[in-house]
């Protein structure tokens, strides 16, 4: 868990669901000294838990917040430090896993997967492409709203210590009654503990399989790599050749939006620079490069719904890299597991591995011919997340496309 620069917005906080608010403060008291907040949605508990800080204030979880404000929603907010917060909104619920503070290229690439879980969000933060800031989007929530995302002890001090004077006072008065019966009880409260926590192990390990489940159905899906192509293509096509002195140099594009590097040719004027096609922002220009830079938002389109993919698809893809294509593809065959993990805390659940995922790039020159190399690799699991062209010159109808995504092999 950390707090946001200047506020009291808690991020970075594990969630979990539960069948009631008594099962969700269970598991919340019996993790010791943390904060905890609750949400009721359909009749299910949502829990978020974080480690207290030492010096406890009033703190607020960012994703509850989001929520507020926006049904289906991720954010993206760079801290300035190497370190990024990722979060997902779906229906008012912040997802299991995706509510993290990792480094930069890890958060990318965790908003590339989750976007195929929301792909009808609008991405906030500070990001490019963002539909506002965070700022922004939380101006529009009211205290209510505020009061509900507060982060709090599982239990009241005061109820407690009440509890513990009144325990004492009549331990004192029973005591003779208290140590006959616990004879006679202990043997009947063993048992009942014992089934308790083979229940709550069973209902945990149910759950949890029915989430591996759902993670195995959505591990084949992936948006088309010919449409988002396409999505790209318009805006290279949408570019001039040259804009008032202005031509565009580097263009480079994520699954959230493009950017374009425009220089300045030697009699062209600085000024000219704020009319660019395209937005940017107030540190877009850089004198000292005679460059700019500006980005194009991209519409956002439903992942397709794959069954099953290939178990050797690595394979095949190295197959297609051989042969003769208008790209080269090459393959990092290098896998990391994609893996499947029970809420903290759970204990008797393991984690499960659900498949290996990889890179894939391919370069080319021609970007007539990429819709056709890439229908080729339009597969369960196989997704395009990025494309650069550096020394773009639209003068000329070929110059070296790099492309890059990612494959999904089963176990």
């Amino acid at each position: 868990m950390q707090v946001l620069k200047n506020s009291s917005i808690a991020i970075g906080i594990e969630w979990t669901l539960h069948d009631s608010v008594a099962d969700a403060r269970k598991v919340a008291t019996a993790k010791g000294k943390v904060l905890a907040v609750r949400k009721i949605i359909a009749g299910e508990c949502v829990q978020g838990i974080c480690t207290a800080p030492p010096k406890s204030k009033k703190l607020q979880a960012g994703a509850l917040l989001v929520a507020a404000a926006a049904n289906d929603a991720l954010v993206y907010e760079s801290l300035g430090n190497g370190l990024a917060w990722v979060c997902a909104i779906r229906e008012g619920i912040p997802l299991h896993g995706f509510d993290v503070v990792v480094d930069e290229d890890s958060a990318k690439s965790t908003l590339a997967e989750v976007m195929s879980y929301v792909p009808a969000a609008a991405i906030y933060g500070n990001t490019t492409g963002a539909k506002c800031t965070l700022d922004e989007l939380f101006a529009q929530l009211n205290a209510a709203d505020k009061k509900a995302a507060t982060l709090s002890a599982p239990s009241s001090l005061v109820t407690v210590i009440a509890l513990a004077a009144i325990l004492v006072l009549l331990g004192a008065a029973a005591l003779f009654v208290y140590r006959h019966l616990q004879q006679k009880t202990s043997g009947e409260a063993s048992t009942a503990r014992q089934w308790q926590s083979a229940e709550e192990v069973r209902r945990a390990q149910e759950a949890f399989n029915a989430e591996v489940a759902q993670a195995r159905l959505r591990f084949w899906h992936a948006r088309s790599p010919t449409r988002q192509f396409a999505l790209w293509y318009d805006v290279l096509r949408s570019l001039p050749v040259s804009a008032n002195g202005w031509t565009p140099s580097t263009f480079t594009c994520d699954l959230a939006s493009c950017q374009v590097v425009w220089k300045r040719d030697a009699r062209a004027l600085p000024s000219a620079a704020a009319n660019l096609p395209g937005s940017a922002s107030p540190q877009a220009f850089n004198p000292a490069l005679n460059e700019s830079t500006t980005s194009f938002p991209l519409g956002a389109f439903d992942s397709v719904t794959h069954s099953e993919g290939m178990t050797k698809i690595d394979r095949y893809l190295l197959d297609v890299g051989v042969n003769v294509n208008p790209f080269r593809l090459i393959l990092d065959q290098s896998q990391t597991a994609v893996t499947v993990t029970p809420p903290a805390g759970v204990e008797g659940v393991t984690a499960q591995t659900i498949g290996q995922e990889g890179v894939w790039r391919a370069t080319g020159s021609n970007p007539l011919l990429a819709p056709g190399f890439l229908h080729r690799i339009e597969l369960p699991g196989v997704a395009l997340n990025a494309i650069s062209i550096k020394n773009l010159n639209l003068g000329r109808p070929q110059y070296t496309i790099e492309l890059e995504g990612r494959y999904r092999v089963g176990s």
